[in-house]
């Protein structure tokens, strides 16, 4: 995983939308996370990879970094 300021970015805005995405089931709550970044924030699908591993790591995932 390649670490730099654009994971960064993307894993505080994954942890922003999950905060507002609070009610939603897990698994379509990352799912709607995942359209919002790819077709609304043209996010890549190589950083959003990684900022999902990122921000697993961050929440206590240790296999996930």
């Amino acid at each position: 995983m390649k670490f730099n300021l654009e994971i960064e970015k993307v894993t505080n805005r994954i942890r922003e939308l999950s905060i507002l995405l609070r009610n939603k089931e897990p698994l379509q709550r990352s799912k709607e996370i995942n359209d919002i970044l790819i077709h609304g924030e043209k996010i890549s699908l190589e950083v959003l990879k990684d900022a999902w591993d990122y921000f697993a790591y961050k929440k206590g995932v240790m296999n996930s970094f």
